[in-house]
């Protein structure tokens, strides 16, 4: 016969074993308690806050960053200007972009002064554009509650093609065909009209900046139907900002003013069912 153990000596006390038992039980349910506990926490927990940094600039089309822009997450928008030599911009053409920008956001608008960049080709394509901008853009596209514009004002062509006077190329980016902009040649009508090289350029530059808010069409569905079914993305209204010749052709836009009908200068303001769409992406419905 075996005798059973019972009992253990802890300090010359006899303790059994049914109260060792019941103590090793209740710690292992404290240790699965806590541990239960803390996974739960790191589930179901926020992540602490950090400070926010800068967004910089990420590859969109234009009219991706369209809320941005306009919507209720930014109040102000600082635009940059970056132009290769021999190229500055008209302080006409960045005055009406600023004041565009102000009418339709609604945000307080500042801009630095335009540098000067290198002269670095004849030619670009989209991929040019996009090294330029990575090499020379410091105002993010968004710090804190400011949304960032930049612009480009560049010599030679967009694509080989000397019709291209502009191009919106990334969600808040674009590009103004300078050297395209003043070799436009309109025979006797230039002086006669009184019109100037600088009233396309700010034409263009208000264009384009239409596209980075997604006119027309880019990304939403107008109720209206108004956009050009022969240049998508563009305004069938002549008298828009966003009708298709200002940024590709203005000889087109041109061809039907007469001597004495008055000085046909390019739009730089919206048609009204442009500015109802842009009160749409304001508010988030687009």
């Amino acid at each position: 016969m075996v005798d059973s153990i019972s009992s253990v000596t802890i300090r010359g006390k006899k303790i059994p074993f049914k109260i060792i038992g019941a103590v090793v039980i209740a710690v292992v349910i404290l240790i699965v308690a806590f541990l239960s506990y803390t996974v739960v926490k790191t589930v179901t927990d926020p992540p602490e806050e950090e400070e926010e940094e800068p967004v910089t600039t990420v590859i969109y089309g234009p009219g991706y960053r369209r809320h941005l822009l306009l919507g209720n997450q930014t109040t102000s928008v600082k635009i940059e200007v970056d132009y290769v030599s021999g190229h500055e911009p008209s302080t006409y053409m960045l005055t009406t972009l600023q004041n565009a920008i102000s009418q339709i956001s609604g945000k307080t608008v500042t801009m630095e002064s335009p540098q000067e960049i290198p002269d670095t080709a004849n030619e670009y394509v989209r991929s040019d554009l996009e090294a330029l901008e990575k090499l020379y853009r410091s105002v993010p596209e968004l710090d804190g509650a400011q949304a960032g514009v930049y612009v480009l004002c560049l010599n030679g062509m967009y694509n080989g093609s000397s019709d291209i006077l502009g191009v919106a190329y990334n969600g808040t980016s674009f590009a103004v065909m300078e050297e395209q902009v003043y070799d436009i040649n309109i025979p006797n009508l230039m002086q006669t009209a009184g019109l100037s090289h600088e009233d396309f350029e700010a034409a263009v530059a208000v264009h384009e900046m239409g596209h980075l808010w997604g006119l027309v069409n880019i990304n939403y569905t107008s109720e209206r139907n108004y956009e050009d079914p022969y240049h998508p993305h563009h305004s069938i209204h002549e008298d828009c900002v966003m009708y298709w010749a200002l940024e590709s052709n203005p000889l087109h836009y041109m061809q039907d003013w007469q001597p004495g009908q008055g000085a046909p200068k390019p739009p730089t303001t919206f048609h009204e069912d442009a500015l109802f769409d842009l009160e749409k992406i304001k508010e988030g419905v687009y």
